[in-house]
């Protein structure tokens, strides 16, 4: 069976059965992309491979060169996440043993039946991170591996797809549990208003980022009060108030667009705090 004639979902399925499988004897080599997706997509294997008892070593890399592949031991399983898609030629060449790749960029080669490829090129061409790919490919190996969703949801956003959620990244959301709040995309939602302007520099608001007195005057202005000495973060304004701080801010800086500081706020839980 091949598994580009097959969902996602059944790529996924049959090359986690492979996966585990393989690695019953032998040890797993990790080789992942250094951005977040590709150290969320480690954690998220690294986690899983500890409860699984695997014997494993991790490798992060900016670029997958082909001297990196040609030093690789021959021996191990070795695991691309978020890389490798476009390293095939480099690949065969090192004479790599049951190779398995994770990842969700662009194939520009035909792949060989003897290398295990879960990407969405080779189905649907859903819009999933590398970190979705692995968290789901990890879920298949154990139903327990839900816990890691909230990490593959920081990947997804770190590689700016939070705007092409579809069906699959739908359901990684649900299984962490995570929710979903329209406002300002000022970093961080869940501090002081107050703080989170005065350092704000994404977007930068004229008289404002930097200037604490500057900051005061805009939340006077928004009718935005502190409360026992504290003011509301982000996340905890309503409808009105968030309207109110947007215009203060838009007056702040005409140029501007709203597309460019509105969007969909995602609040993850960790140690129980949002």
């Amino acid at each position: 069976m091949k598994e580009r004639e097959n969902s996602l979902e059944e790529q996924i399925e049959i090359i986690a059965k492979r996966f585990l499988e393989k690695s019953k004897k032998k040890e797993i080599q990790i080789i992942s992309h250094f951005d977040t997706d590709g150290i969320t997509s480690a954690t998220i294997m690294i986690q899983t491979l500890k409860e699984l008892d695997k014997r494993f070593s991790v490798k992060i890399v900016k670029n997958l060169e082909k001297e990196i592949i040609e030093n690789l031991p021959k021996d191990k399983i070795t695991l691309f996440l978020d890389l490798a898609s476009g390293s095939i030629p480099y690949i065969l060449d090192a004479k790599l043993k049951d190779v398995f790749i994770i990842d969700h960029h662009e194939i520009i080669h035909e792949i060989p039946k003897e290398i295990n490829v879960i990407n969405p090129e080779l189905a649907q061409k859903q819009k999933i991170s590398g970190s979705g790919l692995t968290y789901l490919f990890c879920k298949q190996i154990d139903k327990k591996n839900k816990k890691f969703a909230k990490l593959a949801i920081l990947g997804m956003i770190g590689d700016f797809l939070e705007k092409e959620i579809g069906k699959l990244n739908n359901g990684i959301m649900n299984d962490g549990e995570i929710q979903k709040k329209r406002g300002l995309l000022i970093y961080p939602s869940t501090r002081p208003l107050n703080r989170t302007l005065e350092f704000c520099s994404d977007p930068y608001i004229p008289e404002v980022t930097g200037d604490i007195k500057g900051v005061l005057e805009l939340l006077r202005e928004a009718g935005l009060n502190p409360i026992n000495g504290k003011y509301k973060s982000i996340i905890e304004l309503n409808d009105e108030e968030m309207e109110r701080l947007i215009t203060a801010i838009m007056l702040r800086n005409p140029k501007s667009k709203t597309r460019e500081i509105l969007g969909d706020i995602y609040l993850i839980k960790f140690f129980n705090r949002l």
